[in-house]
């Protein structure tokens, strides 16, 4: 621990500094209690909420841009929802559900593309 007046280095046990003689025990605990004060706002963001499920939404939005659109894209959709009713506030969801609904419109549009060529080819 430093001391906060002068800055040298002290005893973590030390009331006073030893240097210039500044009480340190009170910058000791609230140094403490600003870190635990800073620990639980960061759980706090966290711990939000439906924040699972608005970052399997995502994840399922994005990954079904590319692999297995219609299945991804209906997990994402529905994750999204989830994570809304359980309050979640942010973007996360909202950009699942988005990705969500173009994974399912790119995958029926890829499903009716299929079934044209497969039709086209079978009058050959």
């Amino acid at each position: 621990m430093f001391c906060p007046k002068c800055g040298t280095m002290q005893d973590d046990k030390a009331q006073f500094c030893m240097s210039c003689g500044t009480n340190i025990a009170n910058t000791q605990q609230s140094s403490q209690q600003s870190f635990q004060q800073s620990f639980q706002q960061d759980y706090q963001q966290t711990a939000q909420p439906g924040n699972g499920a608005a970052t399997v939404s995502l994840i399922c939005g994005i990954v079904g841009l590319f692999f297995f659109g219609l299945i991804l894209g209906i997990i994402a959709i529905i994750q999204g929802n989830s994570a809304r009713k359980q309050g979640y506030v942010g973007a996360k969801a909202t950009i699942g559900i988005v990705l969500g609904i173009l994974d399912v419109v790119f995958g029926v549009v890829g499903v009716l593309f299929m079934i044209a060529i497969i039709g086209a080819i079978s009058q050959y």
